[in-house]
């Protein structure tokens, strides 16, 4: 791994923490799950034959949905970067130990 290697996967480990601490957060849990509520309320108090409505409804159920997965994502991809900056960490450490005990 050089150097723009691991910038990047720091970058990564960091957003990756974000997201952690953002689906940690009771205020934001609280404010996705009424997003959810509100799309699936106006979705089912609509009229059947208002599909621009039905429509809209759906529309904003799966952008939460698809914002969460994205949240998700970020967060999987933190921590695969994380075990992939410890793993190069521990190589360097080996290799300067070796360069030592020459």
């Amino acid at each position: 791994m050089n150097l723009d290697e691991e910038g990047a996967e720091i970058r990564k480990e960091t957003r990756g923490r974000l997201a952690d601490e953002m689906q940690d957060n009771e205020v934001f849990r609280d404010a996705i799950q009424k997003l959810r509520d509100r799309a699936l309320h106006d979705f089912k108090t609509a009229e059947p034959n208002d599909a621009e409505a039905l429509m809209t409804a759906r529309l904003r159920f799966a952008v939460v949905e698809q914002f969460i997965r994205d949240i998700v994502y970020v967060s999987k991809t933190g921590k695969l970067a994380r075990t992939a900056l410890q793993h190069w960490r521990e190589k360097v450490q080996q290799a300067k130990e070796r360069q030592r005990s020459q």
